[in-house]
């Protein structure tokens, strides 16, 4: 236990700055020695241990009442473990009190898994009064700790550089804050339970963006369905970014960089992948900016092919198409007839709806062109041109089918003219 001296004299000496009794011997208090001041006022708390003939004579304006030595404190006048003990400083007649310190019978904890904590939203603007907020959100299954124990808890804030709010007590729910400053922001929240424990959380990361970005488009030279076989490489490109501050950097799928493209190979089939893009500037804005995602497939994924002299009719060749999701059929087949070549070929499709409920749609992609149909129960003979056919090989790549309906149906595409 810690412990310190206190010399047992009158509440007038204990205010000055020096004090001394017996043989002289100086003692400085110290700045915890005028916490006792207020108790040692009290009538009856102190008693002269000075013997007369020591110089001490009138130092004390307060009495004992009793002619015994007497512990100016006792246990039961505060919390936590306290003794008192009195030594015998050279005099028979003299006596110092050894007063402990207060210990406290419970001390703060710390923890962790409380919780986790993040702006409410993110990007915001700076200099946006209360644009931005922090919450936090417990973890419940945190051993020991309930709803009810979360609501009760203290939540300590810390909003960080360059913040309207200074740092302090809120909610699990921070206060609105703005920033005059742009750039990433780290908040932090202390959480202290009933009981003393605590954890300090780190907020995940908000940006605060200063001069707007806009006019940012993401293309592809991809086109609907890819098999990644023949074409593994796929590039989209960012044009068009704007901003009162220089547009300098460009981060391609979490890579920092200043490239406006960018490649990937694929070596596996996909449902769909774009890159995820972050475009920002000099005034330490960042925004994200949305690619076109590309689907892969080894090999075709459907296949409308021929050789011969004849456009084939759909009874002798066509292909089942599936609902509710794009499908690409790649088209290449050689025309053999060297005095007639068709003006126009076109893919065409039959949809049907499942029985009792209507609402079809389709649309239908080549190239830059794009055509779309309605119907209750069907959509007969209805598609898109590919253009003139020539002698030989025609290679016209890919036609890509969306067909949607309430609860499928049946569809099927084939060649045309």
């Amino acid at each position: 236990m810690n412990k310190k001296f206190l010399a047992v004299i009158g509440s007038a000496a204990v205010a000055t700055a020096f004090w001394a009794c017996g043989s002289g011997d100086i003692y400085e208090p110290t700045d915890n020695d005028l916490i006792f001041k207020e108790v040692m006022e009290q009538p009856g708390a102190v008693k002269s241990y000075c013997s007369d003939g020591m110089g001490c004579e009138g130092a004390f304006a307060v009495e004992s009442s009793s002619s015994e030595e007497e512990d100016i404190f006792s246990s039961s006048s505060f919390p936590g473990n306290i003794s008192s003990e009195k030594i015998d400083i050279g005099s028979s007649s003299s006596v110092i009190e050894i007063i402990p310190s207060i210990e406290s019978s419970s001390s703060a904890t710390l923890v962790t898994g409380l919780g986790s904590c993040a702006p409410i939203a993110s990007p915001v603007d700076k200099n946006v009064a209360g644009a931005a907020q922090f919450k936090f959100v417990p973890n419940t299954t945190t051993s020991g700790y309930n709803a009810t124990a979360f609501a009760n808890a203290t939540y300590d804030w810390n909003y960080g550089p360059n913040s309207s709010e200074p740092s302090g007590t809120a909610k699990n729910t921070s206060d609105k804050v703005t920033y005059s400053a742009s750039g990433a922001v780290t908040a932090s929240v202390t959480v202290t339970m009933k009981d003393g424990s605590s954890e300090l959380i780190t907020c995940k990361e908000l940006q605060v963006n200063g001069d707007p970005i806009t006019g940012c488009a993401c293309t592809t030279d991809a086109d609907g369905t890819v098999d990644y076989t023949a074409t593994p490489d796929v590039t989209w490109s960012v044009t068009g970014c704007k901003s009162a501050s220089a547009v300098n950097s460009y981060a391609w799928d979490g890579v920092a960089g200043t490239a406006l493209t960018f490649t990937k190979t694929f070596t596996e089939a996909q449902a769909g992948w774009a890159p995820k893009l972050k475009v920002g500037n000099s005034d330490k804005t960042v925004i994200d900016v949305t690619c076109p995602a590309v689907k892969t497939s080894k090999g075709p994924e459907y296949q409308l092919t021929f050789e011969g002299d004849q456009i084939p009719s759909s009874s002798k060749l066509s292909v089942a198409m599936p609902f509710n999701l794009e499908a690409c059929i790649n088209v290449n087949f050689k025309w053999t007839n060297t005095g007639y070549q068709p003006t126009n070929i076109s893919v065409l499709c039959d949809v049907t709806a499942a029985q009792n409920n209507p609402g079809l749609t389709m649309d239908v992609k080549y190239g830059t062109s794009t055509k779309s149909y309605k119907g209750d129960y069907n959509i007969s003979n209805s598609g898109i041109a590919l253009g003139a056919i020539a002698s030989g090989v025609n290679d016209k790549g890919n036609v890509c089918v969306t067909i949607k309906g309430t609860a499928g149906g049946t569809a099927k595409c084939f060649f045309g003219n």
